[in-house]
């Protein structure tokens, strides 16, 4: 029975460390969802691809268009780390509960 119980919670744990990890890896995937609308000319990604092209537009822009890019971004942006945040949340809440499962193991299993 003692080993029945062993074996289902390290399965358990096993189960759960693989989700922790899926969470972390989901968590520090890059965010390159672009700006669904017209496109952005502050996305990081466009400005690594045409360095020439950010330039030109960006001096194109005037002040209030400007502001309103960076607006857009950081609410681009705050939804992305809304997303990851949550994934990591997920990650550490499922962590702490493998440490709890891994010392009942160790505490029930005799191990001095």
């Amino acid at each position: 029975m003692k080993n029945e119980i062993h074996s289902l919670l390290f399965n358990i744990l096993l189960v759960l460390i693989t989700s922790s990890l899926i969470c972390v890896l989901l968590a520090i995937k890059p965010y390159l969802k672009p700006y669904q609308g017209s496109s952005s000319i502050l996305f990081f990604n466009d400005i690594a691809s045409n360095e020439f092209i950010f330039n030109n537009k960006l001096r194109s822009l005037s002040q209030e268009e400007y502001i309103l890019e960076l607006k857009e971004q950081t609410i681009i942006l705050a939804k992305g780390l809304k997303v990851k945040f949550s994934y990591l949340n997920k990650a550490t809440i499922i962590f702490i509960i493998n440490i709890i499962i891994f010392f009942l193991i160790i505490l029930t299993s005799g191990v001095k």
